[in-house]
């Protein structure tokens, strides 16, 4: 999970979403209903995310998001809301260095 520090990686919003919610230990079904989109849609997200970090599983996806501050040790104890507010997302940077 080498990545070059000159190559930036560009995530959509719903791609960070996912990661937000799998940071919560959030289960594919959890992150559908939270998102109120189709379970296979989330898995389609994750499958972009994977291509892009050439990696191969969640633990992967949760080690490179915390290393890369995509999470915190703090968020990581917040609880996921019922219904997720596209207004309140939560602020993370989609361009890595």
């Amino acid at each position: 999970m080498e990545m070059n520090k000159n190559s930036k990686i560009k995530f959509t919003n719903r791609e960070l979403d996912v990661i937000w919610f799998l940071s919560k230990g959030l289960s594919n079904k959890q992150i559908a209903n939270c998102m109120q989109i189709k379970e296979r849609t989330v898995k389609t997200h994750l499958e972009h995310i994977y291509l892009k970090l050439n990696i191969h599983n969640r633990v992967q996806l949760m080690e490179f998001a915390y290393m890369h501050g995509l999470i915190n040790r703090n968020s990581l104890y917040d609880t996921a809301p019922k219904e997720w507010d596209l207004n309140n997302r939560p602020i993370i940077q989609a361009d890595l260095l």
